[in-house]
C-alpha cells in the first residue's frame, strides 16, 4: 500500500521540476513512510512513497520497470491472485527481480495489454503505467473504488496523485472551491460524478481507466457490475456452499503479507465473521482491535469481546472521546480531502493497531452487497406505498397528499414518508440515497421551491441507472455500490493510511461480489431483514441473539456531544465568517436550530442533526484548505 503521484507534460521537451515532483510525493509520506522514489524522462515524472507489505527488500521499490526499461509503473494496492500468473509468464520468457504483485502487472501488460490485464486482477488498486514504446500513459482505478486516484489538468500538463493535497504544491494549481459541487456534497456526502469540491480536480471513477496520449485523453469503463446476470434457479443450499467457498478464498487471499496482519473487530456481524474465518485459516492467535466511544450506546465491546474470546485472539479495545474528536477533526478533514463527519475513532484505532500490525482486515462492503442498510428496505416499502396510493387516488391525488400531509406530522419519519409519496421509483431511490430529508436540505440552502433538491435527485437517477433485469431492491444495492460505498471505503483508506496502515476488505473480493449480486433478492433480503444468506451461514459459529440483534453500524454519539459541547465548540464556529461556504447556506437557520438542540428541546432522532453536521464539516474542511495551518506544513514535504 502506497502513495503515487506524477506529472505528464504535453510537450515532452518541457522539463519536469524535480523538487516540485518530490514535494507532491512527500505530502503523502503517511501513505508510505518506508521508502520513496522518482523517475523522470521525456517530460514525464513518476513519484512514489512505499509502505512495505510484500518483499520488504529494495527490489520492491518503485517506480518499477520491466527488464528492457520501456514500461514503468507506480502502483498502490494489492493484487491478491498475482501468484496464479507468474508460472505462465516465466514460461513465456518474462523474468522477475522481486516477489511483488507490482511486477506481475508489468509483465501481464507486456503480454496481454491493459484490458486483459485488468480482467485478470482481483484486488484493490490504483496505478499509473507508462508504455514508453508508444508513449501511452494509463491511469487506472479498481472496480469498486477501494483505492483513490485523482487528477488535475491544464493546457500544459496533467498531474495525478493518490490524494488531492499533493496538488497544493503545484504553482499552477488554483485551490479554488467548485461551487457547483457544494449542494451535491451537502445532500449526498460526495459528488455523484468524477468532479470534486475543488475546481479542475477529478477522480478516476471506479472500474475506469484513462488512456493518455500526451494532450489527448480517453476515458474507458472496463467494469460494470450491473451486467452481472441474476441466477434465479440457484437453491439456498447451493448458495450457502458457494458463499462459504468464495468467502474463505477471499479471506485466505487477503492474508498474504510479509508483515503482521490483524482485524478491526467492531463487534458487528461482518468483522466478526472475518475474524472467525481468519482464525480458522491460521495456526496462531490472530490480532484483533475494537474501537468505540466512551458512551456505552456508541460501542459494541460486549459483542467484540465475545468474538475475541471465541477465536482466542490477542485482543485490545480502544476508547475515543469527544475532546479528541473535535481537536482532530480539522487535521483529519485535511487528510480526507473532503468534509469529514466521522472517522476520528477509526484513525486513532489505526494508530493503536500500528503498534502490532501493518495490515488490517475490516468488514466493509457486506451491507452494500447483502442489503444490510435499512434505507434500502424503507425505500422498497415506500415504492409499494406509492404504487398503492396511485391505484387508489391517482397520481394527481398523491401530488395533493404530498402538499398536505408532511405539514401535519411532527415525527420526522412520518414527514419523510409523506414527502416522498408522489415520487417515481427512481426518484424514491435517490431520496433514500440522500443524507437528509428534503425539508432539512431546503431550509439549509434557501431552496424554498425545492428546485435544487429535485435537480440533484434527477442527477442521481441518471448516474445510478441500473440493469432493467434487477428488481427495485437489487437496484438499490447497485446504487449503494455507486454512491454510499465510495464514501465508506475512502474514509477507511484515508483514516488508516494516515496511520500508515493498509486496510483490506474481504467482502469486496471481485468473485464474491459478483456471486452475491447474481443471487435473487430473496436470498439477500427476506421478510424485511437484510443479509439473509450471510446470517444463515453465521449460524455455524454464533447464536441467534448474536446474529439477529439490532444493527448498530459504527455509531458516533454526535447528539450527546452536541448537547454537551456545542455551546463551547460549535457555536463559536458559526459566529465566524466563511464567505465561500456561507454564501450557499441559511446561516440563521443553523444558529437557531443549534440553540434548540443545545437547550435539550430536540428529540434524539438519528437524522435530527444530519444537516447541522454536514454544514459543520464543510466549514471545517474549507478552513483547512483555504488556509493550511502551520502545524500541517510538515506533511507537505
Amino acid at each position: 500500500m502506497c502513495g503515487i503521484s506524477g506529472i505528464i507534460n504535453f510537450d515532452k521537451n518541457t522539463r519536469i521540476d524535480q523538487d516540485r515532483l518530490i514535494a507532491m510525493r512527500d505530502t503523502m509520506i503517511h501513505r508510505g513512510p518506508d521508502s520513496s522514489g522518482i523517475y523522470i524522462d521525456n517530460g514525464i515524472g513518476l513519484a512514489f512513497r512505499r509502505l512495505s507489505i510484500l518483499d520488504l527488500s529494495s527490489a520492491g521499490n518503485q517506480p518499477m520497470s520491466n527488464e528492457t526499461k520501456n514500461v514503468y509503473i507506480v502502483y498502490n494496492g494489492e493484487f491478491y491472485n498475482f501468484e496464479d500468473y507468474k508460472p505462465s509468464l516465466i514460461a513465456k520468457g518474462h523474468s522477475f527481480k522481486s516477489r511483488t504483485d507490482t511486477e506481475v502487472i508489468i509483465h501481464l501488460f507486456e503480454e496481454y495489454g491493459i484490458e486483459e490485464t485488468l480482467r485478470r486482477i482481483n484486488g484493490m488498486f490504483a496505478f499509473c503505467l507508462w508504455d514508453k514504446r508508444d508513449d501511452t500513459i494509463y491511469l487506472v482505478r479498481d472496480r469498486f473504488g477501494i483505492k483513490p486516484l485523482y487528477y488535475t489538468q491544464n493546457t500544459n500538463r496533467i498531474a495525478f496523485a493518490s490524494e488531492i493535497k499533493a496538488f497544493y504544491t503545484l504553482a499552477d494549481y488554483p485551490r479554488r472551491l467548485n461551487r457547483e459541487a457544494v449542494p451535491e456534497v451537502f445532500l449526498f456526502n460526495r459528488t455523484l460524478d468524477k468532479s470534486t469540491l475543488l475546481q479542475n480536480t477529478f477522480e478516476v471513477l471506479p472500474g475506469t481507466y484513462l488512456k493518455i496520449k500526451r494532450d489527448h485523453i480517453e476515458t474507458h469503463k472496463y467494469y460494470d457490475l450491473s451486467k452481472v446476470d441474476v441466477n434465479s434457479k440457484i437453491t439456498e443450499i447451493e448458495a450457502l456452499e458457494e458463499f462459504e467457498r468464495l468467502f474463505t478464498l477471499s479471506v485466505k487471499r487477503q492474508l498474504i503479507s510479509d508483515v503482521p496482519v490483524g482485524v478491526f473487530l467492531s463487534g458487528g456481524l461482518d468483522s466478526s465473521l472475518i475474524a472467525v474465518k481468519m482464525s480458522e485459516l491460521l495456526d496462531k492467535p490472530i490480532q484483533t482491535i475494537s474501537a468505540g466511544y466512551e458512551e456505552e450506546s456508541a460501542n459494541e465491546f460486549r459483542w467484540s469481546d465475545q468474538v475475541a474470546a471465541l477465536v482466542r485472539s490477542n485482543h485490545r479495545n480502544f476508547l475515543d472521546n469527544s475532546n479528541d474528536f473535535f481537536s482532530l477533526l480539522p487535521y483529519l478533514s485535511y487528510i480526507y480531502d473532503a468534509p469529514l463527519q466521522t472517522g476520528v475513532a477509526f484513525y486513532k484505532a489505526a494508530k493503536f493497531a500500528k503498534e502490532t500490525c501493518t495490515v488490517m482486515l475490516c468488514g466493509q462492503g457486506s451491507d452494500e452487497i447483502f442489503g444490510g442498510y435499512t434505507s434500502s428496505l424503507y425505500a422498497a416499502m415506500q415504492v409499494k406505498l406509492n404504487h398503492a396510493l396511485r391505484f387508489i387516488v391517482s397520481h394527481r391525488g398523491t401530488e395533493l397528499l404530498h402538499s398536505i400531509l408532511p405539514k401535519l406530522g411532527k415525527q420526522k419519519i412520518f414527514r419523510k414518508v409523506c414527502d416522498r409519496i408522489h415520487l417515481s421509483d427512481d426518484m424514491v431511490a435517490a431520496a433514500y440515497g440522500a443524507s437528509m430529508p428534503s425539508d432539512d436540505f431546503m431550509n439549509s440552502l434557501h431552496d424554498e421551491s425545492g428546485q435544487i433538491y429535485e435537480k440533484l435527485l434527477i442527477k442521481y437517477t441518471i448516474i445510478t441507472k441500473a440493469n432493467d433485469q434487477f428488481d427495485f431492491l437489487h437496484k438499490m444495492l447497485l446504487t449503494e455500490m455507486h454512491r454510499g460505498l465510495q464514501s465508506i471505503v475512502q474514509n477507511t483508506d484515508r483514516m488508516t493510511m494516515a496511520a500508515s496502515i493498509e486496510t483490506r476488505v474481504p467482502f469486496l473480493d471481485r468473485e464474491l461480489v459478483e456471486f452475491v449480486f447474481s443471487l435473487p433478492t430473496h436470498l439477500k433480503i427476506r421478510n424485511g431483514v437484510g443479509k439473509y444468506l450471510m446470517k444463515k451461514y453465521m449460524k455455524k459459529y454464533f447464536t441467534d441473539d448474536f446474529i439477529y440483534r439490532k444493527k448498530m453500524g459504527f455509531p458516533v454519539p454526535l447528539f450527546e456531544w452536541f448537547v454537551k459541547s456545542g455551546e463551547q465548540l460549535i457555536m463559536p464556529l458559526l459566529q465566524t465568517e466563511e464567505k465561500e461556504i456561507d454564501g450557499f447556506f441559511n446561516k440563521d437557520y443553523f444558529i437557531k436550530y443549534s440553540n434548540i438542540v443545545i437547550s435539550g428541546a430536540m428529540g434524539k432522532h438519528s437524522d435530527s442533526l444530519s444537516a447541522m453536521w454536514r454544514y459543520f464539516a464543510l466549514r471545517t474542511w474549507w478552513r483547512t484548505v483555504d488556509n493550511i495551518p502551520d502545524e500541517y506544513h510538515y506533511i507537505m514535504g
